[in-house]
C-alpha cells in the first residue's frame, strides 16, 4: 500500500491491494457492511459488542484507506467518518464500469499474437492472465473458445503442432496446453542446426558456437561453417546451401576414411587430419554472399576475400602461410595486412594480421584475437559498451587499473550523446540596464486561465520599462487584442514621459509576428527584439513579471476568499503595488524614478477587505448601509464591490446558507428555445457593481394572458422594483437577440417569428457564397449520395483536403438545430460523409447553401394556431445505398410553428416500410414524452394533459403500437422500439392515420419536388418576410 497508493486511475488494483491487507487482518467487512451511527434501544450484548467492534474496525480501516492515497485525493475524503460512504463514493468517481473493462479485456485476449522467436512460455502466461480476467468478468466463453484463440495467436513455426492437436482431437486444459507448447519449443530448438566455425588444433575436435557477425542479401542462405562437434559428424551442405544438418543414423563400422584409409571413421573426424598443428578447419556454403563476415569461435586468424579492404598490406611468398581447410585441402594466402571493420555507425573493429585468401567464399574474424586485444580496444568502444558514461568516469576505471585503454585521450565526439544528452548551459550573468526611459519595454502575454475574471477576461498582456521597472498590466478576452493594447500603452506612456519607445522586446508569440504589430512597429521606428525559440530567459524580465503577479494574485485571493472570477482585480492591484515596493534590478523604486518622486503609501487598505458603505438610495426603513469588499486599486479611494455577504444576511434573515464562493454558469439549450415563446424583458447588472452578465428574463405581465397564474404575487411591477433595491439593474427592454436568433413581434395579430438571416449571411460570405445563384431546393429530387462517389485518386484526395466540407456541415447545422426544419435532411444526408466527401458530396452542400441563400429571410412563425401539441413521424425505406438503412423523421407543432424536428439514419436494418414507420414512431413517442413533461412544468399550454396525438401515414405501424402482441412478421424488432406500445397503453402519446401528403414529416425522410416542398413549408410555420410583415 505505501508503494503503490491511490492517484485517481489505479483504483482496481488499489482495491485490490486493500482487500488483500484487510482481510488478513479480518477487517474486510467493514469495506462492505454499514451499521448506524447510533445503537438502537434494547440491544442485546451481542449486537452491542458487533457494534463496537464494528466501529473499531473502522476508525482503523478508514486510517488505512485515508494512508494509501496521495495528499490531493487524501483531502476529498478525511471529513467522512464511515468506510463504507468512502468506497461508495470512490466507486462512483473512480471506478471503470466492468463493460469497460470487459470489452478491453477481450480486445486484449483476441488481440494478442505471439512475435516469432520470442518465448512461448511467456506468451502463455500472458494468454493465461487474460483467460483468468475473463472467467472473472463473466464473459461467456467455454474452454474449447479459449483454446481456439491461443492457437492462433502462435506464430507459423507453431503450425506443425497446431495440426497435431487437431488432428489427434486432443482435449486439453489451458495449463496442459501451455505445458506441451513449452516442452514443443524446447524440442524443436535442440533440433536446429548450429552455424558454427571451428579450429581443429589437436585430435580431440573442440565444438565451439560461431554466430554471424553482419548479414546481407543474396542468392544464397546463412553460411554453413562447422567445427567439428565431439564425435558426432556434422552434415554436408545439401540443397541450395540452406544449412540443413543430414541424417546419420546408418553405422559407420565399416566405413573408410579416404584420408588415413582407416575403418570407423569419416575424414573430417580423422585423427591424423585434425592433429596437423597448423591447420585452421573451415567449411563454409560456396554460394553465400562474399561480402558477409563470419565471427569465428574456434578459426586462429583472420581471414578476408577482398584485397581492397586491406591497409599496409604485405604480399606473402607462396608457401609462408598454408591454411588446410576441412575436406582436407591447403590453400595459401596471398597477403596479409590490417583491417577497419566498420559494423556500425559508431563501431569500428581493427583487425591485425588478416590473411588474403580469394578463394573464400566469406571473410572470417577469429574470437581469439578479439579476446586477446579486448583490453586494448579504443576508447569509443569502451565508451558505448558502459553506456555512453563520460570520459571523466572512464578515466577513473582506468586509473584503478579495472580497464587498459590506450587511446582515451581521442576520444571523439559521439553523436548518441549529442542527442540524448543534450542540455542547455545556464545563463550567468545580467544584461546592462537600458539608459533612459522606454529605451527598452518587456512584454508578454499569460493566459489563459482556467476561469475568466469578470468582464469575461481570460488573458493580461504585461508592459514593464527596463530602465525603471515600472510596468503596466492590460486585461484581454482575446490574445488579437495585444496590438490593440501595445498602442494604448504607447500613449499613455509617451504623453506622460514625453519619450518615444525605442525597442519592445518579446518572445516570438503570434500576437507579436502579426502582420499589422510588425508593420505598426517599422512605421513609428520601433525596433522589435525577438528571442530565440525556446529561450525563456532572454525575456526573463516579463516571465519573471508575469510569475510575480500570479504569485501575488494567489496569496491575496487567498487571504480574502473572493471568488475565483476577481482575479482580474486583484492582478490589477499586485501591478500597481509591485510598482511602489523595492527591487533588486533598480535602486530606488520603479514608481520614484517614473515619476521621480517617492510613492505615499497611506491610503493603501488590504484588498478584499470588508467595509459597510452607506447607501445613497433607498426607503426610509432600509438599511442604510451595504457590505461591500474593496476590489479595485484606486489611490484617491476604493469603489467596492456590493455583492452582499450571503453568510451575515442569511444569518439575520434566518434563511439556508449557502457558500458564497459558489458559482453557477447558465447554459442556454435550442431544444426548448421555440417553446417559450412569451415576451420578455431584459435587466442586465452592471459589470462593477454586482454579479457579472447577471440577466432575469421577467415576463411583462402574466395576468394578460389569462392564465391561472394571474392572481399571484409575481407581478413585473413589484419584482423590477424588489430587484432595484438590491442591485443597481437598467432595464433594457424587450429581447431582440436569443442566441444569434432575431425575435419578431406583431401584436395586432398576435405572431411571433424567429430568423437567422444575419447568421446565415455570415455563413455565405465565410464560405464565398454570397454571390453564388440561388437554389430552388436543398436537395433536388432523385439526388443519391453514397461512399462509392468518395476521392479514389492521390489528386482527388488532394483536392478534398482543401475544401471545408465539415466546417460548412457544422455552420449549416446551428441554423437547422434553431429555425430551419426545411434543411434538416440535405444535412443529414451530407453529414455522414465528412471523413471521406467527394466533389459529389461538396456540391450536395453548396447546393443548401445556395437555398439557404434564396431562403435566408425565412421565419418560423408562432401564433394565429390552438395551443395543441401534436406530432408527424415518417420514414423512408432503405434509402441509404451504402448499407440500406432507413431515414426517420419527426416534427412536432405547437400554435401554429413547430418546435421540435429531427431527421436521421435509423440504427437498425429494416426488413418492411412497416418496422420502419414502427421506429420513427417509436422516436417521435420518445420526444413526445419529454416534450409534454416539459411544458407541464410551463403551466402554460391547459390540453398537455391529454395524450399528445402523433400521426403516421402507415396504417401497420399504427396497428403494432397499438396491438399488445407480438406477430410472427414483428418478433425480430427490437425490444427497445415497443416502447411506443407502453407509451400509448398509459395515455401519453396516441397514434393516428393521416395522408402522405398532409404528413408533415415528409420532408425530413426524402427529397421533394418544388411544389410538395413548398406545401410542407407553409404546414411547418416556414413563411418569407412579405407572407406576414
Amino acid at each position: 500500500m505505501e508503494t503503490n497508493k491511490f492517484n485517481g486511475t489505479n483504483y482496481n488494483d488499489w482495491l485490490r491491494n486493500l482487500r488483500i491487507v484487510l482481510d488478513f487482518e479480518n477487517q474486510g467487512y467493514v469495506l462492505d457492511k454499514p451499521l448506524p451511527v447510533i445503537l438502537p434501544e434494547g440491544s442485546s450484548p451481542e449486537e452491542r459488542l458487533t457494534f463496537e467492534k464494528w466501529h473499531e474496525d473502522n476508525r482503523k480501516v478508514r486510517s488505512i484507506i485515508l494512508a494509501s492515497m496521495t495528499n490531493e485525493i487524501q483531502k476529498q475524503y478525511d471529513r467522512l467518518e464511515d468506510v463504507p460512504s468512502i468506497m461508495l463514493r470512490m466507486k462512483d468517481v473512480y471506478a471503470v464500469p466492468d463493460r469497460h473493462i470487459r470489452y478491453a479485456a477481450t480486445k486484449a485476449f483476441f488481440g494478442t499474437k505471439m512475435i516469432e522467436g520470442s518465448s512461448v512460455q511467456s506468451h502463455g502466461v500472458k494468454m493465461l492472465s487474460l483467460v483468468e480476467k475473463l472467467e472473472d468478468l463473466k464473459a461467456g466463453l467455454d474452454n474449447d473458445t479459449y483454446i481456439d484463440v491461443i492457437l492462433q495467436s502462435l506464430p507459423p513455426s507453431y503450425d506443425p503442432f497446431i495440426v497435431n492437436y487437431n488432428m489427434n482431437g486432443l482435449e486439453k486444459s489451458i495449463h496442459e496446453l501451455i505445458n506441451m507448447l513449452v516442452q514443443y519449443e524446447a524440442t524443436t530448438h535442440k533440433s536446429e542446426p548450429a552455424v558454427l566455425v571451428g579450429e581443429a588444433s589437436t585430435s580431440k575436435a573442440k565444438g565451439k558456437g560461431a554466430r554471424r557477425w553482419k548479414r546481407k542479401k543474396g542468392k544464397g542462405t546463412a553460411v554453413t561453417a562447422t567445427a567439428s562437434t565431439g564425435g558426432a559428424p556434422p552434415a554436408a551442405p545439401t540443397g541450395k546451401g540452406k544449412g540443413k544438418v543430414g541424417s546419420s543414423q546408418r553405422s559407420k563400422a565399416n566405413d573408410v576414411c579416404i584420408h588415413c584409409h582407416g575403418k570407423g571413421h569419416w575424414k573430417r573426424e580423422c585423427p591424423q587430419l585434425l592433429s596437423n598443428p597448423g591447420m585452421f578447419v573451415v567449411e563454409v556454403n560456396m554460394i553465400s554472399n562474399s561480402a558477409s563476415w563470419v565471427l569465428d569461435t574456434g578459426c586462429g586468424a583472420h581471414i578476408c576475400n577482398d584485397l581492397q579492404v586491406l591497409q599496409r598490406s604485405r604480399k606473402l611468398s607462396k608457401d609462408e602461410m598454408i591454411l588446410r581447410l576441412g575436406d582436407g585441402k591447403a590453400i595459401a594466402a596471398e597477403a596479409v595486412g590490417s583491417l577497419r571493420l566498420v559494423v556500425s555507425d559508431h563501431i569500428r573493429i581493427d583487425l591485425k594480421d588478416c590473411y588474403f585468401v580469394p578463394s573464400m567464399s566469406n571473410s572470417i574474424m577469429t574470437a581469439q584475437h578479439k579476446r586477446k586485444v579486448d583490453n586494448h580496444e579504443n576508447a569509443q568502444i569502451w565508451h558505448a559498451r558502459l553506456g555512453h558514461i563520460s570520459k571523466d568516469r572512464i578515466r577513473r576505471l582506468v586509473d584503478s587499473k579495472n580497464l587498459e585503454i590506450d587511446n582515451l585521450d581521442h576520444l571523439p565526439t559521439c553523436e548518441s550523446c549529442l542527442k540524448g544528452k543534450m542540455t542547455k548551459k545556464p545563463f550567468v550573468g545580467q544584461s546592462a540596464i537600458a539608459n533612459g526611459l522606454l529605451d527598452l519595454v518587456h512584454t508578454d502575454v499569460c493566459g489563459p486561465l482556467s476561469i475568466p475574471a469578470r468582464g469575461g477576461f481570460s488573458y493580461f498582456i504585461t508592459f514593464t520599462d527596463d530602465h525603471s521597472r515600472y510596468g503596466y498590466v492590460y486585461l484581454m478576452r482575446y490574445k488579437s487584442e495585444a496590438f490593440g493594447r501595445f498602442k494604448e500603452y504607447r500613449l499613455e506612456v509617451e504623453n506622460q514621459t514625453n519619450r518615444k519607445i525605442k525597442a519592445l522586446r518579446s518572445d516570438r508569440g503570434g500576437e507579436y509576428l502579426s502582420g499589422e504589430f510588425m508593420d505598426y512597429l517599422k512605421e513609428n521606428g520601433i525596433l522589435s527584439q525577438w528571442t530565440p525559440p525556446g529561450t525563456p530567459q532572454l525575456n526573463g524580465v516579463a516571465e519573471r513579471r508575469n510569475r510575480t503577479l500570479l504569485d501575488m494574485v494567489r496569496s491575496m485571493m487567498s487571504f480574502t476568499e473572493l471568488p475565483p472570477s476577481f482575479w482580474g482585480y486583484a492582478l490589477e492591484t499586485a501591478a500597481k503595488l509591485l510598482n511602489i515596493a523595492p527591487s533588486k534590478s533598480v535602486p530606488q523604486t520603479p514608481y520614484e524614478i517614473w515619476h521621480g518622486k517617492p510613492a505615499s503609501y497611506k491610503y493603501l487598505r488590504v484588498w478584499g477587505s470588508p467595509a459597510y458603505v452607506k447607501r445613497l438610495v433607498g426607503d426610509k426603513l432600509d438599511s442604510r448601509s451595504n457590505l461591500c469588499r474593496n476590489a479595485v486599486f484606486l489611490e484617491k479611494g476604493f469603489p467596492l464591490d456590493n455583492r452582499r455577504d450571503e453568510v451575515l444576511i442569511e444569518e439575520s434573515s434566518g434563511e439556508p446558507q449557502h457558500d458564497s464562493t459558489t458559482s453557477f454558469k447558465p447554459i442556454v439549450h435550442t431544444d426548448g428555445v421555440p417553446i417559450l415563446r412569451r415576451s420578455t424583458r431584459e435587466s442586465r447588472v452592471p459589470d462593477r457593481y454586482g454579479f457579472v452578465g447577471l440577466t432575469s428574463q421577467l415576463d411583462k405581465d402574466p395576468k394578460t394572458y389569462g392564465l391561472k397564474q394571474a392572481s399571484r404575487s409575481w407581478n413585473t411591477r413589484d419584482i423590477k422594483a424588489w430587484l432595484s433595491t438590491q442591485f443597481s439593474m437598467k432595464d433594457m427592454g424587450e429581447a431582440s437577440y436569443i442566441l444569434g436568433i432575431k425575435i419578431y413581434r406583431d401584436r395586432s395579430r398576435r405572431l411571433l417569428g424567429l430568423t437567422q438571416s444575419s447568421y446565415i449571411e455570415k455563413v455565405l460570405k465565410r464560405f464565398k457564397m454570397e454571390h453564388s445563384k440561388r437554389g430552388l431546393l436543398p436537395m433536388r429530387h432523385g439526388i443519391k449520395l453514397s461512399k462509392k462517389q468518395s476521392p479514389k485518386t492521390d489528386e482527388e484526395l488532394k483536392r478534398m483536403s482543401d475544401i471545408p466540407y465539415a466546417s460548412a456541415v457544422g455552420s449549416i447545422q446551428y441554423a437547422v438545430q434553431c429555425t430551419r426544419p426545411d434543411v434538416a435532411y440535405a444535412l443529414s444526408v451530407t453529414s455522414r460523409y465528412q471523413a471521406c466527401a467527394g466533389k459529389a458530396h461538396w456540391d450536395a452542400v453548396k447546393s443548401i447553401l445556395k437555398y439557404l441563400k434564396r431562403t435566408k429571410d425565412m421565419f418560423l412563425i408562432y401564433g394565429g394556431g390552438e395551443l395543441i401539441l401534436e406530432g408527424y413521424s415518417d420514414a423512408s425505406f432503405q434509402s441509404d445505398d451504402d448499407d440500406a438503412k432507413s431515414q426517420s423523421g419527426f416534427v412536432f407543432k405547437l400554435n401554429g410553428g413547430v418546435v421540435a424536428w429531427k431527421s436521421s439514419k435509423q440504427d437498425t436494418t429494416a426488413d418492411s416500410t412497416t418496422e420502419a414507420e414502427y421506429i420513427a414512431a417509436s422516436e417521435a413517442a420518445k420526444e413526445a414524452v419529454w416534450m409534454k413533461n416539459y411544458i407541464q412544468e410551463l403551466d402554460v399550454v391547459p390540453s398537455i394533459a391529454e395524450p399528445v396525438v402523433i400521426f403516421c401515414d402507415n396504417n401497420g405501424a399504427i396497428a403494432q403500437a397499438k396491438e399488445p402482441r407480438s406477430h410472427h412478421r414483428s418478433k425480430h424488432i427490437l425490444r427497445r422500439y415497443h416502447l411506443l406500445r407502453e407509451m400509448v397503453s398509459r395515455g401519453d402519446c396516441r397514434m393516428d392515420r393521416v395522408s402522405s401528403a398532409e404528413n408533415t414529416a415528409d420532408p425530413l425522410t426524402k427529397p421533394m419536388s418544388q411544389v410538395a416542398h413548398t406545401q410542407h413549408l407553409d404546414k411547418m410555420g416556414l413563411r418569407s418576410m412579405g407572407d406576414w410583415l
